[in-house]
């Protein structure tokens, strides 16, 4: 990464959290595809829970310190795990 371009350390900073960002937006878009592939996998139910549960927590690790500061919005949070956990039709061998 090439820093020498930029005379301020804002500048530098600033270049940064934009990178930072960009990376961010790519691993929660990665993330997110992930869990709706999950949905059309032929896994069992522990199967399906533990990698849901490993993509959400990814994706929990990625959120800004605004967000986790924010109660109502960990509840949307939650509550969309639920939904998407429980939108998954399984086979009936499985109920």
């Amino acid at each position: 990464m090439e820093l020498a371009k930029y005379e301020t350390a804002k500048e530098v900073w600033n270049h940064l959290q934009r990178l930072f960002m960009q990376l961010n937006f790519a691993k929660q878009y990665q993330l997110e595809n992930d869990i709706r592939a999950l949905h059309h996998k032929n896994i069992s139910i522990r199967e399906f829970y533990s990698a849901m549960t490993d993509l959400c927590d990814q994706l929990a690790l990625i959120e800004s310190a605004e967000l986790k500061a924010c109660g109502a919005y960990i509840e949307h949070r939650e509550q969309q795990r639920l939904v998407q956990f429980n939108s998954i039709s399984f086979p009936t061998t499985f109920c």
